[in-house]
């Protein structure tokens, strides 16, 4: 009786149907969005990339910094926030950045990992070329109050249990300067050893005016 009262009560619950065309959480647009840009904006490792790029981390390098510049440039950023401008959970930009490096990836035979769990939590993406080659990836917002545990933490933790020697981490600016301001004041001071087995890329995802208000 129990059981069939909480049923019936959960089915009576009146719940608003999910705007799937706004997508408030980012959990849908993402996947059509980013396999249009990539093919929009083409990024052929083999041919486009200077010879130096041999390994999974000078490769993760060249995709990033296409992520970047179609955040920053190609207008990625808006699906970043909902229709009123509210920044979208950070899970909406990892799904992004998930959905241009794969096709990427796929194009350039590179494995892309999403959320591998070794034991102690998921990093958020790894990138491997065979058994040893291998970099992960950890996607922060700046409205994330975790950027500064991230880094010193997480990643750590991370390379450990994944068994990769280097890490990017990426963070994207939602409107927060002052948070990016004081995690490097802190990265500043971190151990050099983790500094160097680890790259941080910035991405402005923040609004800016159109060219002809610029």
């Amino acid at each position: 009786e129990v059981r069939q009262a909480l049923i019936t009560s959960y089915k009576s619950y009146p719940v608003e149907a999910y705007d799937f065309e706004d997508d408030p959480a980012g959990e849908y647009v993402w996947l059509a969005a980013a396999r249009r840009f990539a093919a929009n904006n083409p990024l052929n490792l083999c041919a486009a990339t200077p010879e130096s790029i041999s390994s999974v981390l000078d490769i993760t390098h060249v995709i990033c910094d296409k992520f970047k510049a179609l955040i920053e440039v190609n207008g990625l950023h808006e699906l970043l926030y909902d229709s009123n401008r509210t920044p979208k959970h950070e899970r909406a930009a990892q799904l992004l950045f998930y959905g241009i490096a794969d096709s990427y990836c796929i194009a350039n035979n590179i494995d892309l990992s999403r959320e591998c769990n070794g034991g102690r939590g998921p990093v958020d993406f790894k990138l491997s070329s065979g058994a040893i080659d291998k970099v992960a990836v950890e996607v922060k917002l700046t409205s994330n109050g975790q950027l500064k545990h991230g880094i010193e933490k997480q990643l750590p933790i991370y390379m450990s249990q994944e068994n990769t020697h280097r890490a990017i981490y990426l963070i994207i600016d939602n409107g927060h300067p002052r948070s990016l301001e004081n995690f490097f004041m802190f990265y500043n001071n971190l151990d050099m050893q983790l500094k160097a087995k680890t790259d941080v890329i910035v991405i402005d995802g923040t609004f800016k005016p159109s060219a002809s208000n610029a």
